[in-house]
């Protein structure tokens, strides 16, 4: 280390390096580094392959690395490049409100419609499609509170609202299987198609936790878990949300048998924990099938 140190010391001192510091400093800043690792993966995974004929280009935001679009990307060899160049673009802002997209993005950009996947806002939708929604009845001994913010995973079972800032209460959808096995669907919406329904189960305590503590996760055919007019409700919600694509989080009440979409992501994360290797491999296929679609529409 001393040695290192030493060398460090006499290059910072040589004049030519103290010259050219700051300009490289800046090259290096200013460097797209996460697109330089995605070309990498790229080229690890495919090498010298043929690129999927459609460009694509995401605004204001790039998919990291555990986003479902970077990872179909890469699966389907698809260049992200910028928006000037790009045959189809996608909206892309993690977060639960958006601001007006890009001028850059004209009406046929992925999701430029979405703006709002807060909880109050996904019950408002559910409403109206559905002509019922999560608003807990009067007079109920559990109901549900939760960050009105996407991905917070901090569900509460509460026996009255609290009034907490930046919270919505909703009710309670008894979704067990069992007294201690909960389920729920993760169902994959890309223009006005059902892409994958993922049935999830865990233990009832972790309800409200990360879908990491998934026990099992299976790919199950949607029309034999809904109704035509269940699945024709799911899409529509999809729809009235704006959205070109998006995951939902479904949950049946075990004891009315309807349908809650109690989460809208545009910018899902892959892949659903805890599916084995055979379902796996038919979630990526079903995935990449959509996706590849989905970019063909979408492209100017």
């Amino acid at each position: 280390m001393e040695l290192v140190e030493r060398t460090h010391s006499l290059l910072r001192e040589t004049p030519v390096v103290r010259r050219a510091a700051p300009t490289l400093a800046d090259s290096w800043h200013g460097l797209d580094r996460s697109h330089l690792l995605y070309e990498t993966r790229r080229l690890v995974r495919h090498g010298r392959r043929r690129k999927f004929p459609v460009t694509v280009a995401f605004a204001p935001e790039a998919p990291r690395y555990f986003h479902g679009a970077y990872q179909l990307c890469i699966r389907l060899n698809v260049d992200i490049v910028p928006l000037r160049r790009a045959d189809a673009a996608i909206h892309f802002v993690d977060a639960t409100l958006r601001d007006e997209p890009p001028s850059e993005l004209d009406a046929r950009a992925i999701n430029a419609r979405l703006r709002d996947i807060s909880k109050r806002h996904v019950n408002e939708v559910h409403g109206r499609v559905f002509g019922y929604d999560l608003s807990p009845e009067p007079g109920t001994a559990e109901l549900v509170e939760k960050s009105d913010d996407n991905a917070a995973h901090d569900g509460q079972v509460v026996d009255r609202p609290t009034g907490r800032p930046g919270v919505v209460a909703q009710r309670l959808v008894d979704n067990r299987l069992t007294d201690h096995v909960v389920a729920d669907h993760r169902v994959c919406v890309m223009d006005g198609r059902i892409v994958y329904d993922i049935l999830r189960h865990r233990p009832v305590q972790d309800r409200f936790r990360h879908v990491s503590q998934n026990r099992l996760a299976m790919v199950v055919d949607p029309s034999s878990q809904f109704s035509d007019d269940e699945l024709a409700h799911l899409v529509a919600m999809v729809e009235a949300m704006g959205a070109d694509w998006a995951d939902l989080d479904v949950l049946r009440d075990r004891n009315s048998g309807r349908v809650y979409v109690v989460d809208v992501n545009g910018t899902p994360a892959a892949p659903s924990d805890g599916l084995r290797d055979e379902e796996l491999a038919t979630y990526w296929r079903l995935q990449e099938v959509g996706f590849a679609e989905l970019l063909r529409a979408h492209a100017r």
